[in-house]
């Protein structure tokens, strides 16, 4: 059963919700839709798009350090995509890919390094030199090599070193006797000499060909290295708790591993079992459960089917038969002194048809929640930003983009030396909108909390014109947010962007084109006073712009009122290079753009008080 703490708490989360934050109306927020087993590379809408150079955005909080075509970079929580060495060198990676779905056969590890001063030229191939991998966890050990684990095709673990001072990147398998292999792992550094690696990884589950392993169609299993990953003397390990004893299967990537020193915690994000963490104080040899929220339904499977008298009543619940959980995203973070912090994002789930092999959940749901090891119950981040101030949130239902998580989803963490926390996560914006396929984009909002999590201010939306080029800000889909855990006087992120709202993998509606890795540096002064994206925005130009989709021309026509105010034109491609500028528009104007390659590029307009952007696609017939 549910604890008393956590149902105290979702009375209290929940009313702030309704006096002080702000949610979807009801009808449209609490729509349940179907949960499909997301699958590692399916047929999807197969666009044709070229790539486009790009320089490094011209403000010194944001680079584009990467481009790929493979827009998913998570099931569900982020793995350590970003290090920061103690010299303030930073190295990301991703997955990568430039060719054709639905296989991907070039899909790999992408990586980029900032040497101090520059990120370095945004590479064009994986780092592996002949196997196919995906889901890279990306860590730094105490002597500085660089260590990166994936799977592969073959649903084995892969591991990619590069010891300091060395240009050539060394591979290795991470052995394992399961059958059928496992998939989606994570890896942290740690040991009293920053040496151990720590991984853990999921058994194939049976959609992807493998079976249930030990009762667990799904099986979150640990394995160690004590020397930087050259042997491995833990493999194929169950921690005790974190079996068939809780879970009926764990889903992919609802998981976070970390580690700092000798202390070492696993965190699941259970859609459909318990929320905790397993901690370790002696660098894995021996684990602790601390239960965050207890699911009423121990070892479920989908179909079991259950009722109202096994779940406890739920006053806030959509659903009779709703039971509240996580959407399976989620962060993790261990402080200086050894105190887990877990962030993730509110959910409900049901299973309401016992013969149909699926479970459903409510997309529209929204609501992020923060829990420490000292906090005495946890406590709301925060939901929606309401950017124009009408105390409600206005979307309609179906503008919502596919991801198969929450309105508020994706969070991730980190700390200061001061103590402060700052929660991050990609929210549906009432306020961007994709006139093109008539869908919300999502921004990446944050918080800060002075207190140790017991309360947090205002959110902060980074995709914003100070720290993203104002240009294209418009037009961003923000989504997949890793945060390095350590904050000085910066935040530091790695998150994908493109300008189509959702992802090749679900939406159809978003075509095959470049998706780009961005850094971004948020400073932590960005939190004092509140400040949101609404900061800076210039009163709106009024125009016509169009076709959209042109192949020869586009038009502009300028109002009555704007017409004499020495309106100027810039060309940008969707990476922000500047390709036409020109001044004082006519009235009415024509633009020759058959020379340009096919692509998404944007229109800026600007007069002294006034502003307008526009996205438009080339296509070539």
């Amino acid at each position: 059963m549910r604890t008393a703490q956590i149902i105290l708490f979702l009375l209290f989360g929940f009313s702030l919700i309704g006096q002080d934050q702000f949610y979807i109306p009801r009808e449209l927020s609490h729509q349940p839709a179907k949960r499909f087993l997301s699958l590692d590379g399916f047929e999807i809408f197969d666009g044709d798009q070229v790539n486009v150079p790009r320089r490094s955005s011209f403000l010194a909080e944001e680079d584009i350090i990467g481009i790929t075509l493979y827009d998913l970079q998570t099931n569900n929580a982020s793995q350590s995509r970003l290090v920061i060495g103690p010299d303030g060198r930073k190295a990301a990676a991703w997955m990568l890919s430039f060719q054709a779905p639905p296989n991907y056969p070039d899909r790999g590890t992408g990586f980029n390094e900032f040497d101090g001063s520059n990120w370095q030229s945004r590479p064009m191939a994986r780092l592996e030199q002949n196997t196919r991998t995906g889901w890279p966890s990306l860590i730094q050990l105490g002597d500085g090599t660089y260590h990166i684990t994936a799977h592969t095709s073959g649903t084995q673990l892969h591991s990619l070193t590069r010891s300091p001072g060395m240009d050539q990147w060394m591979e290795s398998e991470v052995p394992n006797a399961i059958p059928g292999g496992v998939v989606w792992p994570r890896s942290a550094a740690g040991g009293s000499d920053g040496m151990t690696v720590h991984v853990i990884a999921l058994s194939t589950p049976s959609f992807l060909g493998g079976a249930p392993y030990q009762g667990v169609n799904g099986h979150l299993l640990y394995y160690r290295s004590i020397d930087g990953g050259v042997t491995w003397d833990i493999q194929d390990q169950i921690i005790p708790g974190l079996d068939n004893t809780g879970y009926g299967f764990v889903s992919a990537d609802s998981y976070s591993l970390l580690a700092r020193g000798d202390t070492v915690a696993i965190v699941v994000f259970g859609e459909w079992g318990d929320l905790a963490a397993w901690k370790s104080t002696d660098n894995g040899e021996s684990w602790t459960k601390i239960l965050i929220n207890d699911f009423p339904l121990d070892g479920y499977q989908i179909d079991d089917g259950y009722t109202t008298a096994d779940i406890p009543s739920d006053p806030f619940a959509p659903d009779s038969l709703a039971i509240y959980t996580s959407d399976g995203t989620g962060a993790a973070v261990l402080d200086e002194e050894g105190v887990l912090h877990v962030v993730w994002s509110d959910m409900y789930v049901l299973d309401g048809n016992t013969a149909d092999g699926n479970s459903s959940f409510f997309p529209g749901w929204s609501g992020v929640t923060y829990w420490n090891e000292n906090l005495a119950m946890p406590s709301f981040v925060g939901s929606f930003l309401d950017y124009d101030g009408n105390d409600t949130i206005d979307l309609t239902f179906a503008n919502i983009p596919a991801y198969g998580q929450s309105t508020t989803s994706m969070p991730a963490m980190s700390i200061d030396a001061k103590g402060d926390i700052y929660v991050f996560y990609s929210m549906v914006s009432e306020a961007h909108f994709n006139e093109l396929d008539q869908q919300n984009y999502r921004h990446i909002v944050g918080a800060r909390s002075t207190d140790g999590g017991q309360t947090w201010g205002e959110l902060y939306d980074i995709i914003n014109p100070d720290l993203v080029n104002p240009d294209v800000v418009d037009f961003v889909e923000a989504v997949f947010p890793y945060a390095w855990p350590d904050a000085d006087d910066r935040v530091h992120i790695v998150y994908q962007q493109d300008n189509f709202p959702g992802y090749t993998f679900q939406d159809s509606l978003d075509p095959l084109a470049d998706n780009f890795i961005a850094y971004t540096g948020v400073p932590v002064s960005s939190f004092e006073g509140g400040m949101t994206s609404t900061r800076g925005q210039r009163e709106s130009l009024e125009a016509k712009i169009y076709p959209s989709l042109v192949k020869d021309y586009i038009t502009i026509e300028l109002s009555e009122t704007d017409f004499s105010d020495r309106i100027q034109m810039q060309i940008f491609t969707a990476m922000g290079q500047q390709i036409h500028h020109s001044c004082c528009l006519p009235k009415k104007s024509t633009f020759e753009m058959s020379s340009l390659p096919q692509g998404i590029y944007i229109i800026s307009l600007t007069s002294r008080s006034k502003h307008l952007s526009q996205r438009i696609i080339k296509h070539l017939d």
